[in-house]
């Protein structure tokens, strides 16, 4: 049999008892988690892009990595801002990634109808992004430069046509 205390406004109120089939640490109900935890939940967004900050880890070169990071960055702060907002991020698959035989990285959303990515090549200058649709939505072929964009703009025009086309 176990006794626990639950304080609230410095008033300590006495649980009555309570047994448990097994132990399991108290949570602290003022905080809502349990006590003494080395860990915090990571919001669903941040699983869309494990694959891809692994393959960014793997970069040599460092204004290619930086350019990885910020990138991978500003999706995974559109993607919480998407979840804050309750928008269902299960419906966007991960992002795939790989790095290429010449040292690029390209990550990349696979959808049935359409492909967008972003290829960050080892010269900054000459990374960038591309939108490509099936005959379904038009044929669509969309491509640019990330140096001296918004990037964050971008990004946030392709995760809506995402929202409208998954």
């Amino acid at each position: 049999m176990m006794q626990s205390y639950q304080q609230t406004d410095s008033v300590v109120f006495k649980n009555p008892p309570t047994q448990f089939i097994f132990t399991a640490p108290q949570r602290n109900e003022t905080l809502g988690g349990a006590l003494f935890s080395h860990y915090l939940p990571l919001p669903v967004g941040s699983s869309l892009l494990t694959n891809a900050w692994g393959e960014a880890s793997k970069l040599r070169n460092s204004e290619q990595a930086s350019q990885a990071k910020e990138l991978l960055t500003s999706i995974q702060q559109s993607l919480y801002t998407l979840e804050r907002y309750h928008y269902d991020l299960s419906i966007i698959p991960p992002l795939q990634a790989i790095v290429e035989d010449d040292g690029s990285v390209l990550f990349e959303w696979i959808f049935r109808d359409y492909r967008l990515g972003f290829g960050i090549e080892i010269n900054p200058r000459e990374s960038g992004w591309f939108l490509v649709t099936n005959h379904v939505l038009g044929d669509i072929a969309a491509n640019g430069l990330i140096a001296g964009i918004d990037l964050n703009l971008l990004i946030n025009w392709l995760l809506r046509f995402i929202q409208t086309h998954v």
